[in-house]
């Protein structure tokens, strides 16, 4: 009796020690599945030029390090000319024009006319200005007196023969928060002219606009600036989408 007693023990025993290494196996695939960075999807955008029609782009999924509950709630947007991490579900239309490109985002059907519409509304506006035209110049020496102060004498000489006149500093009711001296995230508070009125399609509502504004080049050469409204049900996304513009800057 002892014996058997003795026998049934040792099976059991050895029927645990043989399942270890498939629960161990199991909680590692899990674990991996936690850790590897979620896909977000990519939606191609139409672009209007000065003159053409460009198609929505083809694309693939992109990964980004979000959390999964986060990466549900995004997608990948991408025009002819640049790209960005926005909500899912929003139409988008990219643009150019002779001081460079961008794209527009919104919850409802986008329109406009002659293809430039004006957000009351929550909306994304991406701008990549170039300094290589006239008016790209002058609107990156305006972003520079305004919110990039190590820039201002670099922008006097740049403007030089130039008939503008530039601002002398931030909008008084902006909130500025500087990464460096060529990042600075802003906020415009509700019903106030601010920096996004400026550099953006959003006109200002009972709700406040943020953004990210990026001095690129050295010498200085082009300006990207994102404006942002969302809905009070995904404000937190925002911090996630300007950090995703700082980070990519408007590429993949």
């Amino acid at each position: 009796m002892i014996l058997t007693r003795n026998g049934r023990v040792a099976k059991s025993i050895t029927r645990c020690a043989l399942r270890m290494p498939t629960i161990a196996l199991t909680v590692a695939i899990s674990s991996m599945g936690q850790t590897t960075a979620p896909s977000l999807p990519f939606v191609g955008c139409i672009s209007y030029g000065q003159a053409d029609k460009v198609e929505a782009p083809q694309g693939v999924s992109v990964k980004r390090s979000f959390s999964w509950h986060d990466a549900g709630n995004l997608a990948y947007y991408k025009s002819a000319e640049i790209g960005l991490v926005a909500p899912k579900g929003w139409n988008c239309e990219g643009y150019s024009d002779s001081s460079g490109w961008g794209m527009f985002l919104s919850p409802e059907p986008i329109k406009g006319e002659p293809r430039w519409p004006n957000f009351k509304g929550p909306a994304i506006d991406l701008q990549h200005i170039s300094g290589g035209s006239g008016f790209g110049q002058s609107q990156i020496a305006e972003a520079v007196f305004r919110v990039f102060p190590t820039f201002r004498t670099w922008a006097v000489r740049n403007m030089e023969g130039f008939d503008t006149h530039l601002p002398r500093g931030p909008y008084p009711t902006d909130r500025l928060r500087y990464r460096s001296s060529r990042v600075v995230e802003f906020e415009t508070p509700p019903q106030r002219r601010g920096f996004s009125d400026d550099f953006s399609r959003i006109v200002p509502n009972d709700k406040p606009t943020f953004g990210v504004a990026i001095l690129m080049g050295n010498p200085p050469e082009d300006l990207l600036v994102l404006s942002i409204r969302l809905p009070n049900e995904l404000q937190g996304l925002l911090p996630l989408i300007t950090k995703d513009i700082e980070e990519h800057r408007g590429e993949n």
